[in-house]
């Protein structure tokens, strides 16, 4: 009632301002309407703040929360293919910390009412627009007037063109996805999210037994794993292994616990360490490796950092693992089987969850979770004034639909700025085969390549598969990248050499405009455009498309041709609102530089 009182007392201070003897000076009478304003706004900033609190109590207090719990329950069941007691599960495993995160973020009274309804002054950011161009200007201001042509990665390759040149084999694994319980004869299909263990039940029929190798809606079990490190020993004999995460099973419902994820991690870093002696490795993290799947509170470190630490102290040095076991992410000197440590090249191992959309507490981590982008422009600044060269590993691709786009489009400022220092990047997450552009914010050409592994686990349809880059000693930029598969239904199944990228799609190299030049040939090339889709899974059984008509070959160029994924949409002419995420655009991307 008090601020009602003021509001009129102002109203009628203002009518006595408009008399005809004018005795009130200009500057009083401006000050009047500014009052006027301001108690007007914070009347309906307060009023919306309350609103929003009362609808709060409504839809988020304990017995709301068994209500939404079993909605989403009845929603899995009838709607997708997973049974009662896996969605159950599911929703037990991650409801209660995205609410918590959602409510006290996105959808908490002064975000609401100061982004989604104008009823706030904007104190918490700017708009999305500003945001991204204040970044921009930043970064790029200090951009060498050298790379003014947005071409050094194009003219390093146009550098060797024709000649014999030394390389480094780094070998890329990723999407691992162990399951230590699968069972050869077990149910090949079920109604959870994978299926081939012997609790879920066996088989009568051949057609549904687990295989000795995998299955199509199973993960990875040991045969697999332990038959592809014996395949790198005998043929590919790498000098570099870079892990790139997700090594738990999908196995939620059954509510991981965090016994059992340092289970898992730590076979599998036992594993390598035996059957890969003396090769160094370069690992990092993915959604499903947390302590908690897909969350990351950045505020303190996840316990799993500091545990992991310990065990990876053989691969990382005291530097890279102080900053590992803090936030997730480091930098270290590229080291290779022979001992050789190259002082001029780093590896920059990122922290993905600061972007994936799927971590609830991004709904409340407003700028720049971990201070991650913060700390990599720093990197790149010091590697440039030290004439240093990086090669960044990480486990979602920016281009990917699950990575934040206020990340994403951060990304690509950086990777513009210092596309003289970034050699090529290395992702995984997606399952599939993938290779993308990365390109200049002004002027909109190519000026480095992304490149996404595709996954060992078999999981919804893939050749297990791994990515070896052979990479030029001096420049560190890719000459060759072979695909190695794994038919886990052949006859006698064999890893073997399934592509080499640059031969199979007859590209003149694996510079960035060789990828641009790619994408449109596919855009126009039906056969081509094929070719590349099914390559997309190796060639695994039932992903072969018989039609890919001008949108399918648009789409396909558009995503070799852009490294952000609302970038894809739009070279579609398609609004951002066409996807999922784009329709809850202001739950997955609210932060923005303040």
């Amino acid at each position: 009632m008090h601020k009602q009182a003021k509001i009129l007392q102002l109203i009628q201070f203002q009518l006595q301002l408009q008399d005809p003897l004018n005795l009130v000076s200009e500057n009083q009478y401006l000050s009047s309407q500014k009052q006027i304003v301001e108690a007007t706004s914070t009347f309906g900033c307060s009023t919306c703040q309350f609103f929003i609190k009362f609808v709060t109590f409504l839809v988020d207090n304990d017995f709301q929360r068994i209500f939404n719990k079993n909605l989403f329950n009845l929603l899995c069941s009838s709607f997708t293919q997973f049974q009662g007691s896996t969605c159950k599960g599911l929703v037990e495993y991650f409801s209660d910390v995205s609410f918590d995160n959602l409510f006290a973020g996105a959808l908490a009274p002064d975000n609401v009412c100061q982004q989604l309804l104008n009823s706030c002054p904007k104190t918490l950011y700017t708009s999305k627009t500003e945001g991204v161009t204040k970044f921009k200007n930043s970064i790029l201001a200090d951009k060498p007037a050298s790379l003014v042509n947005d071409t050094f990665l194009d003219d390093l390759y146009t550098s060797v063109n024709g000649q014999t040149r030394t390389t480094i084999k780094i070998l890329h694994l990723t999407d691992l996805h162990l399951d230590l319980e699968y069972t050869v004869g077990a149910v090949n299909e079920c109604q959870r999210v994978i299926c081939c263990r012997k609790a879920y039940g066996m088989a009568e029929s051949d057609s549904r037994k687990a295989g000795l190798f995998g299955d199509y809606q199973c993960n990875s079990p040991k045969n697999l794993i332990q038959n592809m490190a014996d395949y790198i020993n005998n043929v590919i004999k790498p000098d570099v292994i870079l892990w790139t995460g997700d090594n738990t099973p999908h196995t939620e419902e059954d509510g991981q616990s965090y016994t059992e994820k340092k289970m898992y991690l730590d076979w599998l870093t036992d594993f390598l360490k035996r059957n890969f002696t003396s090769i160094p490795v370069y690992p990092i993290l993915g959604n499903h490796d947390m302590t908690t799947s897909f969350v990351e509170y950045f505020d303190k470190p996840d316990v799993i950092y500091s545990y992991l630490s310990n065990s990876w102290n053989q691969w990382l040095d005291s530097n890279a693992l102080q900053e590992y076991s803090q936030k997730g992410y480091y930098k270290q000197n590229l080291k290779l089987k022979n001992g050789t440590i190259a002082s001029n090249v780093y590896i920059i191992a990122l922290n993905t969850q600061a972007a994936y959309v799927y971590n609830p507490v991004l709904f409340r981590r407003i700028n720049d979770p971990g201070k991650q982008l913060d700390w990599l422009n720093k990197t790149l600044h010091n590697l440039e004034t030290n004439n240093q060269v990086a090669i960044i590993i990480g486990h979602i691709a920016p281009m990917d639909q699950d990575f934040s786009y206020s990340w994403g489009i951060r990304l690509k400022v950086l990777t513009d700025r210092f596309q003289h220092i970034i050699r090529f990047s290395a992702f995984g997450h997606l399952h599939d085969e993938v290779t993308n552009i990365a390109r200049s914010f002004d002027k909109n050409k190519p000026v480095g390549v992304q490149y996404l592994t595709g996954s060992l686990t078999p999981y919804k349809y893939r050749l297990p598969s791994f990515r070896v880059f052979e990479i030029d000693d001096k420049l560190m930029i890719p000459l060759q990248v072979k695909t190695h598969s794994f038919d886990i239904k052949g006859t006698n199944p064999v890893w073997k050499l399934d592509h080499e990228l640059k031969q199979y799609f007859q590209m003149n190299d694996l510079s960035p405009s060789s990828f641009e030049n790619l994408a449109q040939r596919i855009s126009t090339d039906e056969t081509l455009a094929k070719k590349y889709q099914w390559n997309k899974s190796v060639k695994g059984p039932g992903r072969y498309i018989a039609v890919c008509d001008e949108a399918c070959r648009l789409k396909i160029s558009c995503e070799i041709k852009h490294s952000v994924f609302y970038d894809i949409l739009g070279c579609q002419n398609k609004p951002i609102s066409s996807s999922f995420f784009g329709k809850l655009d202001f739950l997955y991307n609210p932060w923005y530089d303040k």
